[in-house]
């Protein structure tokens, strides 16, 4: 059987891999939606790709994930005390995540794109930390 922290920890991450490239496609619309239309042929390849690799790549924050919440799971018995602690995890982690790819050797300017993507991820998993019920493991 599976576990109910197991469970949620893969909608919440789901979630973000799967709305993560929507949102910061509405997120670039908001900054420079002249560009955003002018790429809109692009789009599902963006799409595409940000999926893979935002499913491939965060595979590693997944697991870490699953183990954090089964501690604040543990941790915490009321329902609304864990949904904080969690939603900063879950944007911690994927925050290291970003750190590590896209910005080993510091944040610049220029890199607007990435710290949309990185709003947007933060973004989802947050909101789906959340959102989504975790119940007590029995």
């Amino acid at each position: 059987m599976i576990s109910n922290t197991l469970k949620y920890a893969t909608k919440v991450w789901l979630t973000s891999v799967l709305l993560s490239p929507f949102v910061f496609l509405l997120f670039m619309g908001t900054v420079d939606a002249q560009k955003l239309q002018t790429e809109a042929i692009g789009t599902g390849g963006f799409v595409f790709f940000s999926l893979l690799f935002g499913f491939v790549l965060s595979i590693p924050n997944w697991i870490v994930f699953v183990f954090v919440t089964r501690f604040i799971n543990r941790k915490f018995s009321a329902h609304p005390q864990k949904k904080l602690p969690l939603a900063i995890a879950g944007m911690m982690l994927t925050y290291i995540l970003f750190a590590l790819v896209f910005f080993s050797d510091g944040v610049r300017g220029q890199q607007i794109f990435h710290l949309l993507l990185l709003t947007a991820y933060c973004s989802t998993i947050g909101a789906g930390a959340v959102l989504y019920k975790l119940k007590p493991d029995e």
